[in-house]
């Protein structure tokens, strides 16, 4: 809770007095950079095998505390790192040049994304982490010659 709290106190003094006095007092409270308290992941629901570089999977969202009261930036980072198809820019998670491939890993990629805004550091033990699942579809290949052996 960051600003300022009144509070409202009254003396009395018994039994001589039956009337009280009233008096304001004003607390300030400091604004403090809370972390983020969760990470969002939108995305269509799932990518097709091969997918080339550089296109936009999902986007990040912080949940934030301080918001709308103090504006952030955001850094989402890939912990301990993205799987090499996928890489974070800015708030996107993005395909690399490495191809998806349904195939070699399954139907699904995961790995985990933490986000830090600008007052908190991962050090601080301030970091909030989730698991991020991109669903990879089965693309048909054609078949090679390597299938006929």
């Amino acid at each position: 809770m960051e600003g300022a709290i009144n509070l409202i106190y009254c003396e009395q003094v018994y039994p001589s007095s039956i009337s009280s006095t009233g008096n304001v007092v004003e607390i300030p409270i400091a604004n403090v950079n809370e972390a983020p308290s969760a990470i969002t992941f939108t995305s269509a629901g799932s990518i097709e095998e091969g997918t080339v570089a550089n296109v936009v999977v999902g986007t990040l969202t912080a949940a934030d505390p301080d918001l709308p009261l103090t504006l952030q930036n955001y850094t989402y980072t890939c912990f301990p790192q993205c799987s090499p198809e996928f890489k974070i820019i800015g708030d996107e998670i993005q395909t690399t040049s490495v191809p998806t491939d349904f195939e070699g890993i399954g139907p699904a990629y995961s790995f985990f994304v933490q986000v830090v805004d600008q007052g908190n550091l991962p050090t601080n033990g301030q970091v909030v982490m989730k698991e991020i699942t991109i669903v990879v579809l089965d693309k048909i290949e054609a078949p090679t010659a390597d299938d006929a052996t």
